[in-house]
């Protein structure tokens, strides 16, 4: 039986690979039938409900009526455990296991990957990137197929982004680690810091607001802590203590108000906001777009993609890089899953807009 479930692991993460789409969605239909939308496709996965749904980057795992764990990824499904076991994570690029034995699991490219043994370690998990305290106080990194010592002196703290590790050690040092590479990015322990992709936003001792971007350091403000900051995958918007309110993108800083917004959100690399008028903005690659005079009640974000309902109860979006009308009816409800826009019209049917095209 223990040969059994190794060997379907072994033919359920063979395609879990270091590329993904996020063109992968899942919904129950009015018969409460269990369907995933793939790049396109339509699949019927179980006649009866899914409980504990949880999404990959082109796969997801969840729990059948039979209390298992499934296996979902490119219209097919796998056996994955015949128990549930709750403490799976999966993300873009692998699947987490933590074992209810002890140790840290990471499942990726055929093989399992022990990490760590033992309980209460404290752990980050990132979309690439896996980084935990070893017993030993040490920072460890797994990343492309292999776990590896980072620093060589006692942890203060460690935080994780997408793709890269951010922690300073008791020697008061700052580091970030990217592709296995480290880069001190300050010899002072930094008084705040968030990690983006190879990415860093930080605060020094003296205050100065500091951003590293992929090798360039740069002071987006001095002596002064910013009123509040939002920060994303190469992307960061403050407001000054002054209340100007900025964005930071693409080695240059700009600024977007001479006043605070009245909200402001930072997904992946976009920044949606709204001004002191009310009017619902966007700004994505460098480019700063008026969306709606008013704001809207609801809105959901991903990568180059901001969904709102407009004041008919019409379905509207930005995606990736244009304003779209993405339902001409009245809609009850809408969830952004990835780059596929869920939405149910008012007969409860369920409906689907990826790419460009409603299905």
């Amino acid at each position: 039986m223990i040969f059994f479930r190794l060997l379907l692991f072994s033919v359920c993460f063979a395609q879990i690979t270091s590329t993904f789409a996020q063109n992968l969605a899942f919904y129950h239909d009015k018969r409460n039938q269990f369907w995933v939308f793939d790049d396109g496709e339509f699949h019927k996965i179980d006649h009866i409900p899914a409980r504990d749904v949880r999404l990959g980057g082109d796969y997801l795992v969840y729990v059948n009526g039979r209390n298992e764990m499934i296996f979902y990824k490119n219209g097919e499904t796998e056996l994955l455990e015949y128990t549930v076991n709750n403490s799976y994570m999966p993300t873009n690029y692998f699947l987490f296991n933590q074992q209810s034995g002890g140790g840290l699991q990471i499942i990726h490219d055929e093989q399992r990957h022990k990490v760590a043994l033992g309980f209460d370690i404290e752990y980050a998990l990132g979309d690439s990137v896996f980084a935990f305290k070893d017993f030993d106080r040490y920072l460890k990194v797994y990343y492309d197929g292999k776990t590896e010592e980072v620093s060589n002196e006692p942890l203060i703290n460690f935080k994780v982004g997408d793709n890269s590790v951010g922690y300073t050690t008791e020697s008061e040092m700052f580091y970030l680690f990217h592709k296995g590479e480290i880069e001190v990015l300050a010899d002072r322990t930094p008084n705040d810091y968030v990690v983006g992709n190879n990415f860093a936003v930080y605060l020094t001792p003296f205050n100065d607001f500091m951003v590293y971007d992929a090798g360039e350091t740069h002071e987006l403000s001095s002596f002064y802590v910013p009123q509040s900051y939002r920060v994303g995958n190469n992307i960061t918007a403050f407001v000054t203590d002054e209340g100007y309110f900025k964005v930071y993108w693409d080695g240059e800083t700009r600024e977007l108000l001479p006043f605070p917004p009245k909200q402001y959100r930072i997904v992946d690399n976009t920044l949606m906001y709204v001004d002191d008028r009310g009017f619902l903005h966007v700004f994505y690659k460098g480019k700063d777009t008026t969306l709606e005079a008013y704001t809207p009640k609801r809105i959901q974000m991903f990568e180059g993609i901001v969904v709102y309902t407009d004041l008919d109860g019409r379905l509207k979006g930005f995606y990736e890089g244009k304003k779209t009308e993405i339902s001409d009816r009245i809609i009850e409800n809408f969830q952004v899953m990835g780059r596929v826009v869920l939405y149910q019209v008012l007969n409860g049917e369920t409906m689907v807009f990826f790419d460009g095209k409603n299905y």
